[in-house]
């Protein structure tokens, strides 16, 4: 089978002569096996050998809103725990920082204490495995890491809530 081209010239089509015609063989003929009804492509396809990158892959999952949470109304910026679970494998080690307001009756170690033990209580653990405080702005202040394992998402959304009950409590992250 021979595939026919014209080739001519834009004056050509102007004229009242009809233009010649050439015998042009396709490249893809020569490539083509015989009884092969159809001409391989011109160019190859790469897509098709290599799988999505996974980066993609959740891309278009997320655009397709399998990450969506169940209740839209909790879905806000102050919660993380959807970002959080996809990122990071639970249980793990957490690390809560808080900064509170010593003053007279409340010491930096109490205030340690009692954050320590409101975390405990809240991820359902033994002991919470570090409790470090620095002073900040001249010791009227203190920042507080409690590091402790939790098992979801959900649970230091739960302590963050828990840690912001307490009046002392001016800011944690």
């Amino acid at each position: 089978m021979r595939a026919i081209l014209v080739l001519c010239t834009a004056s050509a089509l102007l004229q009242s002569t009809p233009p010649v015609a050439r015998v042009v063989r396709h490249a893809a003929e020569e490539e083509r096996e015989e009884g092969d009804p159809c001409p391989r492509p011109k160019h190859r396809d790469y897509i098709a050998k290599v799988p999505p990158r996974e980066g993609f892959v959740m891309a278009t999952r997320a655009l397709r809103g399998e990450y969506d949470p169940a209740d839209p109304l909790t879905d806000t910026e102050r919660s993380q725990s959807l970002l959080s679970a996809l990122i990071d494998g639970y249980p793990t080690l957490y690390s809560f920082k808080a900064v509170g307001r010593v003053d007279g009756e409340t010491t930096p170690d109490d205030l340690c204490d009692s954050l320590a033990r409101t975390v405990k209580n809240e991820c359902d653990v033994n002991d919470v495995i570090a409790c470090r405080w620095t002073p900040r702005l001249g010791g009227r202040f203190a920042s507080v890491q409690l590091d402790c394992v939790v098992p979801s998402p959900e649970v230091v959304q739960q302590v963050f809530d828990k840690l912001n009950d307490d009046t002392r409590v001016k800011m944690t992250f």
